[in-house]
């Protein structure tokens, strides 16, 4: 069985089945690696124009206005740089898995790439072992309060390698600070034009299978 484990999270448009994806953060390494404590990993941090305006809540969390994402590429185009993060994997990991795996899903299968890689939930191995809330600061803090998210903005590849450390905790592994290239921005991301000042054209309803595209 293969010992590789890719780390993920997103960030998406809001909470309903036909929200996109705009960032996606991943960090593929071996449990070998991470039982020793010392590791080198794979790592991908990308941002999209998800096709839609994403809901104000959803905004404010990402970071990304819908002018900054009118001026990036669809998944589409970074469907096969990310694939290959998960190809060969033992399982995926998030923090409340059952968010991240849906949309990561439904994008692959947008571009006819159906992912069957098996997603593990950290959120609901916390909760089948401690007593008390499992949300990703909670958790954190309480393994150290050093790793505890500084702000309200969530990084996508920030959250992967916290979940990381989660993981890591859950399984009497060594947990580690989050080294200063982890908070980056995406390394795809394209700095936009100055805002025209006026109101932006209505963006279309698009289906996810349609790829995005502004």
């Amino acid at each position: 069985m293969s010992d590789k484990i890719v780390f993920a999270d997103v960030e998406t448009t809001g909470l309903n089945s036909s929200d996109r994806i705009v960032s996606i953060g991943l960090i593929s390494v071996s449990e070998a690696a991470l039982r020793s404590g010392g590791f080198g990993a794979d790592t991908i941090h990308l941002v999209f124009d998800p096709g839609k305006k994403s809901h104000p809540k959803a905004e404010a969390v990402h970071g990304y206005d819908d002018w900054i994402l009118r001026h990036q590429g669809a998944f589409s185009a970074y469907a096969d740089q990310v694939r290959p993060l998960f190809d060969g994997a033992r399982m995926a990991v998030a923090h409340n898995a059952s968010f991240d795996s849906q949309f990561i899903r439904a994008e692959f299968a947008a571009v006819g790439m159906p992912l069957l890689t098996p997603f593990y939930c950290t959120m609901e191995a916390f909760r089948a072992r401690h007593i008390g809330s499992a949300r990703l600061d909670t958790v954190l803090a309480r393994i150290d309060w050093r790793l505890a998210r500084q702000s309200s903005r969530h990084s996508a590849l920030a959250d992967a390698w916290h979940a990381m450390q989660v993981y890591s905790w859950l399984n009497g592994y060594p947990v580690h600070l989050m080294p200063e290239q982890i908070a980056s921005p995406p390394t795809n991301l394209v700095e936009p034009p100055q805002h025209p000042g006026f109101p932006l054209p209505r963006r279309k309803r698009r289906p996810i299978s349609d790829g995005g595209g502004s």
